[in-house]
């Protein structure tokens, strides 16, 4: 089977290929559309991902990736890449300050959808706490800010970004599981039997 993973980021790209391959062939789909603006981060997935398996007509995958930070409410949640367009990572520490707790999660909505059907969505979160100053050059918007739990240093320090977060992972695997046991669901079908001539 194969899915189209539609991203600008190669490292995601390849992050998902080892996550799903070779059980499920991932192919790129480098495209933009216009993402709705929600406070609901599986609609805002699950919405890409219908509109986008419509439009080129194949099975696809989105992903809609916020920090959530407690001392905010959650905030900026499903608005992080507006956030980081309007603050920027030191406007947003700076709505930190004077505030004890810095916890935070990162979490991602992956969207999936084949043309025709309902969509769904499947979320993977990591537990962290937001950094006192942007720091790290790699991985892109907010990875400077967030430091995952166990670790002292934040993502955008670390080597190979994208292989090393565990919400976008966890995800992503309860996808594979989903779409490989349908398929097995569907191979053990008598209708489907290749005894009844259908293959």
């Amino acid at each position: 089977m194969r899915l189209f993973l539609v991203t600008h980021n190669h490292d995601k790209l390849r992050e998902y290929k080892a996550i799903f391959e070779p059980e499920i062939s991932i192919e790129h789909l480098d495209y933009e559309y216009d993402e709705i603006q929600a406070d609901d981060q599986r609609k805002i997935a699950e919405t890409g991902a219908k509109h986008c398996a419509e439009h080129f007509k194949k099975p696809v995958v989105v992903d809609d990736s916020g920090i959530f930070i407690n001392a905010l409410h959650g905030f900026p949640g499903p608005y992080t890449s507006y956030s980081w367009k309007t603050l920027g990572p030191k406007g947003l520490i700076k709505l930190l300050e004077g505030k004890a707790d810095r916890s935070a999660c990162y979490q991602v909505s992956l969207g999936y959808c084949e043309p025709g059907k309902h969509p769904i969505s499947f979320i993977g979160k990591e537990d962290g706490t937001i950094a006192e100053n942007p720091r790290g050059t790699k991985g892109f918007a907010h990875d400077v800010v967030f430091i995952p739990d166990g670790s002292n240093v934040t993502y955008a320090e670390m080597g190979n970004v994208e292989s090393t977060k565990i919400f976008r992972r966890i995800a992503a695997e309860k996808l594979k599981t989903h779409i490989l046991e349908r398929q097995q669901t569907i191979n053990n079908h008598p209708r489907f039997s290749p005894s009844n001539g259908n293959k």
